[in-house]
């Protein structure tokens, strides 16, 4: 039985799925006593912008073993690209990206140049709308949903409540889930992750609180996140 699970359900190499993409964290920053957590922001922004799209699935590359290439234990996990990236600092703030296809066997490079002092969430965002017209070129601005039409507060918030869910710390989240969509009235994705949240902590009341603004407003949720939204409220 452990076999036959093991055969359905393992990671197949070598069929890379052009929807899935390996982030590797950020590393750095390089050339500067800087806090860490400024790398692991924009890597947490960049899994989150790239998980919020249409069809594509963004893999935490921190999860994955560290035996083998980047480019091996991508394919471990069938993804169609990877994601690797190093923030450089001096008087400005640089990220230095690298775009690896493992369907075309090609590498796209962008340097991207912010203020001294942004944070961890600016520079993954900011590299997401690099990285993203890249995958989807004809895509529109309602596929990716946290890079158009969110309020700078709702954004900041719901970045944070991502940090947090991550860390399983749900009823932080929550708090921030909430402030994110007290922020942005629209925001449907924050409602529908405090739902999801919610639901973690036991909070029944504010879950369906949350996915009733999720489904007021699921017209501008991505289609994949549509079926969510339904299932969380039936």
């Amino acid at each position: 039985l452990a076999l036959v699970a093991w055969l359905l359900w393992s990671p197949r190499g070598g069929v890379p799925d052009p929807n899935r993409i390996v982030v590797f964290p950020v590393a750095g920053p390089v050339g500067t006593t800087a806090d860490s957590g400024l790398a692991a922001g924009a890597t947490e922004a960049l899994l989150s912008a790239l998980n919020s799209t249409s069809s594509l699935a963004g893999v935490d590359g921190r999860r994955l073993g560290p035996e083998g290439s980047d480019r091996s234990r991508a394919a471990s996990v069938g993804g169609g690209f990877y994601l690797t990236s190093t923030l450089l600092a001096s008087d400005s703030l640089r990220l230095n990206l690298e775009l690896h296809s493992l369907l075309k066997d090609t590498i796209i490079g962008r340097t991207l140049t912010f203020r001294s002092g942004a944070n961890g969430w600016e520079v993954g965002m900011q590299a997401a709308r690099q990285v993203l017209p890249l995958l989807f070129p004809a895509a529109r601005g309602a596929d990716f949903p946290l890079l158009t039409a969110v309020a700078p507060a709702a954004l900041a918030e719901f970045f944070r409540g991502e940090q947090r869910y991550r860390q399983a710390a749900f009823e932080e989240a929550l708090g921030h889930y909430w402030r994110a969509v007290e922020a942005d009235s629209g925001f449907a994705l924050a409602a529908l992750r405090g739902a999801q949240a919610a639901t973690w902590t036991s909070r029944p009341d504010q879950a369906r609180a949350l996915v009733a603004i999720a489904m007021a407003r699921s017209v501008t949720l991505p289609q994949r996140f549509r079926g969510l939204v339904n299932g969380l409220d039936a």
